[in-house]
């Protein structure tokens, strides 16, 4: 499966893509403009990094997000915003996997 997580260099995300590459078939694409304000980086992704494809850039970038457009993700979701309205890391992780599979 194709999966694209937006916002998913930080420590919760880059759990998420553990969790998602668990299963060999998937694919993870992760979408993030590591904002110097949020002082993201990419540290948290040393563990998956070659086990992934990251592309730095925002949704707001229209060229880069129709260039990506290109693949056909099976699931896409913006990480920070899920796990915000769900309240629980674990529950979240649970649920997406859930759906994804």
């Amino acid at each position: 499966m194709n999966i694209l997580v937006i916002g998913e260099a930080g420590f919760l995300g880059s759990n998420l893509a553990r969790c998602c590459l668990q299963d060999r078939r998937n694919r993870v694409t992760v979408l993030d403009s590591l904002e110097p304000h949020l002082r993201a980086t990419t540290e948290h992704l040393h563990e998956v990094w070659d086990s992934i494809r990251f592309v730095r850039g925002s949704m707001g970038d229209e060229p880069l997000i129709a260039e990506m457009a290109q693949t056909r993700f099976q699931s896409a979701t913006d990480w920070q915003a899920r796990w915000s309205l769900t309240g629980g890391i674990t529950q979240t992780i649970e649920r997406f996997l859930d759906k994804s599979n």
